[in-house]
């Protein structure tokens, strides 16, 4: 199977799984309005943990992202660390995670670069995702990671960076964002390098109301 066609396939799992999700959130806003998200880990669905190839989907990113990041005339920068060849992990979330990240950035720089930086922290792997755009203010960072929210009411759902934010957690991981206005915003995943299987899903009640 060649590069193209493995990155076209990576790119509809991502796009079918926001699908997925976007219709969860729908149907929890029709019963309880659009300012009160359930905290159910299900609303990123199950993950599928297995061995992969570290590299190859490095590779697979950077071949889905790039088109999408040089369209505003950006440089792309993968740096990548020579230790890590393989990573126990569900694949397709990890790539949905960097690519709404990276698709994020893309659209909010222009004449610029957006870097993905990939570091070994021992039993971690960091993924940062660093861009030259027009960066957000304390307010918007505070908000970034909300269902809904969105500092662009013409362009997407608003869920991108939630969803992200929902499989991190599932995977128990911690996401970060540092960012200030003119100077670029800087996102980092931490996640463990090896996820054994029975650490998937729980389930967990309660509601949260989102202010934006």
């Amino acid at each position: 199977m060649n590069i193209d066609k493995i990155n076209k396939i990576a790119k509809n799992n991502v796009l079918k799984e926001d699908i997925k999700i976007k219709k969860v959130f729908d149907e929890k806003s029709r019963l309880t309005g659009p300012r009160t998200i359930y905290g159910s880990t299900k609303l990123s669905s199950e993950m599928f943990i297995e061995e992969f190839d570290f590299n190859l989907h490095l590779d697979q990113i950077e071949a889905t992202a790039k088109p999408l990041i040089e369209k505003n005339n950006n440089k792309f920068v993968i740096d990548k660390p020579n230790d890590i060849e393989n990573l126990t992990n569900d694949q397709t979330k990890l790539r949905q995670i960097l690519f709404n990240m990276l698709s994020n950035a893309a659209k909010f720089t222009k004449d610029g670069v957006v870097t993905l930086a990939v570091s070994n922290y021992g039993d971690k792997v960091r993924f940062a995702v660093i861009d030259t755009g027009i960066g957000m203010n304390e307010e918007t960072q505070k908000n970034i990671f909300a269902p809904f929210f969105s500092t662009n009411d013409d362009w997407g759902t608003g869920l991108g960076l939630a969803i992200s934010y929902r499989i991190v957690a599932d995977h128990n991981g911690e996401i970060e964002v540092s960012s200030s206005v003119d100077e670029g915003s800087f996102f980092t995943v931490r996640l463990p390098i090896n996820i054994e299987p029975q650490n998937n899903l729980e389930e967990h009640d309660g509601a949260t109301d989102i202010d934006s």
